[in-house]
């Protein structure tokens, strides 16, 4: 029995500890629109707390 592995296998492994555990460490493409998307939700809320603000301001006075 030989143990040496098939070197056309071998080259196309990446060394150990890397590969495609990496890709886990990077953001998807899609994070940055949805970081987008959240602030953009939190300026219109933002927006309409200050007018019921202004309208119950208006009300109690």
């Amino acid at each position: 029995m030989s143990t040496q592995q098939d070197p056309t296998t071998e080259a196309t492994q990446p060394p150990a500890g890397e590969g495609n555990n990496q890709q886990f460490h990077e953001r998807p493409p899609a994070f940055e629109d949805l970081k987008y998307v959240v602030k953009g939700t939190l300026v219109i809320g933002a927006r309409i707390l200050r007018d019921i603000d202004r309208i119950l301001a208006r009300l109690n006075s």
